[in-house]
């Protein structure tokens, strides 16, 4: 079973000639709002009732369930590992788009996850002590299933 991002169209009456902007939301009243809230700032005198929405099925979005590593690994690690992978804010860099991470050579959230088969060290870096690591195939995969479904929600 895959968790489901659901796709909505969002347009402001200024935008008659223009299909609508495609916004990622759980409900049709909260993809209203950041469409609201984004075409808001060009028109003061926009209402929130005055946006349209409808629903944008072709483009929702299928993610994988939660990985069973996921839950092996401590919060702090995993929330550098995505991190590192962009996972934790895909709306804006879509996960695995992004990977990497700089820390300590000795950085305990970045040995818990090598020990785990899910980031690998580059044994490159700017200074001394300090290297980039970055997401293994599983790391990848491990960070998509616990990417947020939406903006404003938390990791999986």
């Amino acid at each position: 079973m895959s968790r489901l991002r659901k796709a909505w169209r969002v347009r402001s009456p200024w935008q008659e000639t223009w299909q609508g902007e495609i916004i990622f939301s759980s409900t049709a009243s909260k993809a209203r709002y950041q469409g609201f809230l984004s075409a808001s700032e060009y028109d003061d005198d926009l209402k929130i009732i005055d946006m349209s929405v409808k629903r944008a099925r072709p483009d929702d979005v299928s993610l994988p369930d939660r990985h069973d590593l996921a839950a092996s690994i401590s919060p702090k690690a995993l929330e550098c590992l995505l991190h590192a992978t962009g996972a934790n804010e895909p709306w804006r860099v879509p996960t695995g788009s992004r990977n990497a991470f700089y820390a300590s050579e000795n950085d305990p959230e970045m040995i818990e996850l090598m020990q785990y088969g899910l980031m690998e060290n580059t044994k490159r870096g700017w200074e001394k002590g300090s290297v980039y690591f970055r997401a293994t195939a599983l790391g990848l995969e491990v960070a998509k299933s616990c990417e947020p479904l939406y903006q404003y929600e938390a990791a999986a």
